[in-house]
């Protein structure tokens, strides 16, 4: 992989007619280390450990009972890890029409979240992109060549997680997009609310511990995410 990667550095700068030297190429190796580590190690965990189960989730996002999107929801479980991978896709209009798409990774490493990664984009323009990593017991949160370090005890829940498993005992949930932990407030039996900071909120329902629906309000909007079917292997 590294190979692959010094020689597509030394590639781009000659065909841009770069002064090849090495102190500029020393820079740019590293620079392109440092933001591609965490792929690198998430693919390592899953290829040494092998994968044990794999689940996969389909939501349709109906606003009035018309499907307007989707999101598609994978997990992979290894022995000691479980890594979320997002899409989703949104083209409606509500007072204006807009397409909103959405990638997102998650990785636990004994029940602790050690990588996430957030991207959305709207009608075109980029309006979250940013990476957390976990290391030595803090989390740094990368955003473009910025890197920042976050204040937070270790994770044990974020928002994708509440998909599979009914949050039973839990009273905090982590929003990777928000970079903030949100209240999970229990509603009734199989039934929870998560407000979020601008006053929209999801509520989530399960049965028998396993979602079936997810409401999401806003103050224009009400859809919501209808599971369609579940695969295991």
């Amino acid at each position: 992989m590294l190979l692959l990667l010094i020689l597509q550095i030394i590639k781009k700068l000659r065909s841009k007619n770069f002064d090849f030297n090495l102190i500029r190429f020393l820079k740019q190796l590293l620079h392109k280390v440092k933001y591609t580590f965490p792929f690198l190690l998430i693919s390592m965990i899953a290829f040494n450990e092998g994968v044990i189960k794999e689940e996969r989730i389909v939501f349709d996002i109906l606003n009035k009972d018309k499907s307007v999107g989707h999101i598609i929801i994978e997990k992979s479980s290894t022995k000691n890890n479980i890594i979320y991978n997002v899409n989703s896709e949104v083209n409606t209009q509500l007072i204006l029409k807009f397409k909103a798409e959405g990638k997102e990774r998650s990785v636990y490493r004994n029940d602790t979240l050690i990588y996430s990664s957030v991207y959305r984009k709207l009608n075109n323009r980029i309006k979250v992109n940013h990476t957390l990593t976990f290391n030595k017991g803090s989390y740094a949160l990368i955003k473009g060549q910025n890197k920042s370090s976050l204040n937070f005890n270790a994770i044990t829940c974020n928002l994708v997680v509440l998909f599979f498993e009914e949050p039973v005992g839990i009273d905090k949930v982590y929003c990777d997009k928000l970079k903030k932990h949100l209240d999970i407030i229990k509603k009734s039996k199989g039934k929870y609310k998560v407000k979020f900071p601008n006053g929209t909120y999801n509520v989530f329902n399960y049965k028998n511990g396993k979602i079936l629906y997810v409401e999401a309000v806003g103050t224009f909007y009400k859809v919501k995410l209808k599971k369609k079917h579940i695969n295991s292997d």
